[in-house]
């Protein structure tokens, strides 16, 4: 925290990714996962982490999704391309899912 001295009085602030708490002097790391309904920027789950450094997130795909690699974005992984998905016949890939018939 960084507070500096005024005529008969002193305001404090925060180093970045913290932000100043209520009572004006103490600070917390920023959730960016829950700042605006944002997410820290991720389709589908966020957890906030402290490394690098606060203020930051990491994002994570529901299961029967990749990661994209290049964004937060979160594609459909095609579990029937692999082994035909464990079926006896046909696969069917669904939406985070795929089903044998």
């Amino acid at each position: 925290q960084v507070c500096t001295n005024t005529p008969g009085s002193y305001t404090c602030g925060c180093d970045p990714g913290y932000e100043l708490g209520g009572d004006g002097f103490s600070c917390s790391d920023i959730n960016v996962c829950s700042s605006n309904n944002s997410q820290g920027g991720c389709v589908q789950n966020c957890t906030n982490v402290s490394t690098p450094g606060p203020g930051n997130s990491s994002c994570e795909c529901n299961p029967g999704y990749m990661p994209d690699g290049a964004s937060f974005l979160c594609n459909d992984f095609n579990e029937c391309s692999s082994n035909n998905g464990g079926c006896a016949q046909v696969c069917t890939n669904t939406p985070g899912s795929y089903t044998c018939g």
